[in-house]
Order: structure tokens, then sequence, then C-alpha cells
């Protein structure tokens, strides 16, 4: 607790990622994922963080099935991203 202080470092990652998403959610509804390439490199990043987590909390179970809603609409334009996929399954 020394080096991190009152935060826990698991919790703060998944708000991370939480965020993260949320903002490509955003963005998702005001343009569109199929050409911004970047944007898979963010959503599998948000999907692996907190996969090992979705048990524990609804909040991780909707990051990640956004995350991989992005990155199928993504798969249509960019083929890394249909790879990405079947890395998380």
């Amino acid at each position: 607790e020394e080096r991190t202080g009152p935060f826990d470092p698991v919790t703060t990652s998944y708000a991370h990622a939480s965020n993260a998403i949320l903002a490509i959610w955003h963005s998702r509804a005001l343009y569109t994922l199929r050409n911004e390439h970047w944007m898979i490199q963010a959503s599998s990043v948000c999907a692996f963080r907190v996969l090992l987590g979705i048990d524990s909390s609804p909040i991780q179970l909707e990051t990640f099935v956004k995350a991989c809603q992005a990155l199928a609409e993504l798969r249509e334009s960019f083929p890394v991203a249909k790879d990405v996929i079947l890395s998380i399954e």
C-alpha cells in the first residue's frame, strides 16, 4: 500500500478500461469505427484487461461485451481485429 497509496491497482485498471471503452462507445455512436484502425488496439487492451474479472462484476462484463462488439465491427475493415477476437476466444 505504500507504493500505490489508498488506491487498489486492480480496481484502478478496471476503471481505466471501463472509461476507455466508454469513450470508444461514444465515438462509435457519433461516427463510425470502420476507418479507425487504432481502436483495435484500444478495444483489445480493454477486453483483455477485464477478461479475468467478468465473473466478479457486471461492469467488467459490460466493458468486455462492448470491446468485443467494437472488434467485431472493426474486423470488416481490418483483418487483424479478427485475429484479436480469435485470441480472446
